[in-house]
């Protein structure tokens, strides 16, 4: 299970994962020594064979559900050997927000999923072998908002002309107003709950992928603030670790 550090309530809570913790897919490579400003002194990299997916949910964040409309902002650092590129296709790790199905126009298993990807952010700059923090407040490196289930004959998986995270959760959303190739009328996400957040690399160049990922934050209308820091185990840690599992496997042989 994940550490959990800090207190809910009105700061929110501080948590910290090791490799494997909250993994759907190959779990990531734990970086030591390498960390984003203010998280610790570990990361992740991408482990450059397979999909990875690591989920956390608002109940870990703030000890509570909450609805779309109560987030003011998100963002997370990552770093890699290459700089932002628009050619080729600038791959790196992505935010998804999955709420939750309640039976009125749901998607599939979930209500609605958004994406927010740093291929398509507004006044990307990303230095190589440098950290760089994406998120959703106006300026350097804001993420655009996408969901892919909105197009209108078939899935779109981004555009440089979608919304912002403002657009999301301040009213109903004209997908068609911002591009084309979207279905008409509109979707209000805003009472939707919150299910879980992914931090993720793509099924489709998840292979020879390596960047590193650390320090996401999200923040509440109210002011509440909740992180996830990831770090690997000290070597301490670890050997406190392979000597329970060695205890253990000894009482079961007993």
């Amino acid at each position: 299970a994940a550490a959990t550090a800090g207190s809910a309530g009105a700061a929110g809570n501080n948590i910290t994962y090791l490799p494997g913790d909250g993994v759907t897919g190959v779990d990531p490579n734990g970086v030591a020594s390498d960390a984003a400003p203010g998280f610790g002194t570990g990361s992740f990299s991408a482990n450059g064979t397979a999909k990875t997916a690591i989920g956390f949910t608002p109940q870990q964040l703030f000890g509570r559900s909450i609805t779309v409309d109560e987030i003011e902002s998100m963002s997370f650092f990552t770093k890699q050997t290459g700089a932002f590129t628009t050619s080729p296709t600038y791959v790196n790790w992505y935010l998804e927000l999955y709420t939750t199905a309640d039976g009125v126009n749901d998607d599939a298993w979930y209500g609605h999923r958004m994406n927010l990807e740093p291929y398509f952010a507004n006044n990307p700059s990303a230095p190589a072998n440098t950290w760089t923090e994406w998120g959703t407040d106006a300026g350097t490196n804001q993420l655009r908002v996408f969901d892919a289930n909105r197009g209108a004959s078939g899935p779109i998986f981004g555009t440089y002309q979608d919304p912002t995270w403002s657009d999301i959760s301040s009213g109903a959303v004209d997908w068609n107003s911002y591009f084309s190739g979207y279905e008409t009328g509109t979707t209000d996400y805003r009472a939707e709950e919150v299910w879980f957040w992914n931090i993720s690399t793509g099924s489709g160049w998840a292979s020879g992928f390596l960047g590193q990922v650390d320090g996401i934050r999200i923040q509440l209308t109210n002011g509440d603030v909740g992180t996830v820091n990831f770090e690997v185990p000290t070597p301490a840690s670890a050997a406190l670790l392979g000597m329970a599992g060695l205890a253990a496997t000894r009482r079961r042989r007993a």
